[in-house]
């Protein structure tokens, strides 16, 4: 069976030059490094993994070989609290907090040299959630179910179909999910169609 690749994402400041990228991306990605050394050594010394650090421990050991990266424009980055909202001002610490409710693993580089501001988070992805001509996006897998939209009335949209039968989680929407490989994956590939590619 061929394995499913994986992919290393980073979110970068877009108050970065681009300059000066390639080192926070880099510092960032030690940062991923070292936690999954950690790992390793939990499980040589007999320690029980959580599924989401085996998950991220063999995502980790696909992406070293398969070398895919992706840098995104990950906004702004300011640490100091919204007093309304009780969130952090800035884009990307905000986006710290969205991955940490999926247990997704970051690694991320607050630099000294800019007031110890977020400069960059990498967490992983796998290629149901990058490639979406092999595991399609949902409005794009429903038309294997040409017979189930048939069902609908005639005069209606395709797109208010999707819209129902996402909003109802219909086991089309549900065998869709499994596909792309779980609702960690669904988050994914909606929380990363808000980034654009850094520049």
């Amino acid at each position: 069976m061929e394995s499913i690749k994986c992919g290393m994402y980073a979110l970068m400041a877009d108050t970065i030059h681009p300059s000066n990228a390639p080192k926070y991306l880099g510092l960032a990605l030690q940062s991923f490094n070292n936690k999954m050394f950690d790992t390793e050594k939990d499980k040589a010394r007999g320690l029980r993994l959580s599924p989401e650090e085996y998950y991220t421990h063999g995502g980790f050991e696909q992406w070293k070989s398969d070398k895919i990266l992706m840098v995104l424009n990950g906004g702004t980055t300011n640490s100091e609290m919204n007093k309304e909202t009780k969130l952090p001002i800035g884009d990307l610490n905000r986006f710290i907090l969205q991955l940490g409710k999926f247990q997704i693993e970051t690694g991320t580089y607050y630099s000294p040299e800019l007031v110890n501001q977020l400069t960059c988070v990498v967490f992983l992805g796998d290629e149901r959630v990058f490639n979406k001509e092999k595991y399609p996006d949902f409005d794009q897998f429903l038309l294997k179910f040409q017979d189930i939209i048939d069902t609908f009335e005639k005069d209606r949209s395709y797109d208010s179909i999707v819209k129902e039968i996402t909003e109802n989680r219909s086991t089309v929407y549900e065998d869709w999910i499994i596909s792309i490989g779980g609702k960690r994956n669904e988050f994914l590939r909606s929380f990363l169609s808000q980034f654009e590619d850094y520049k």
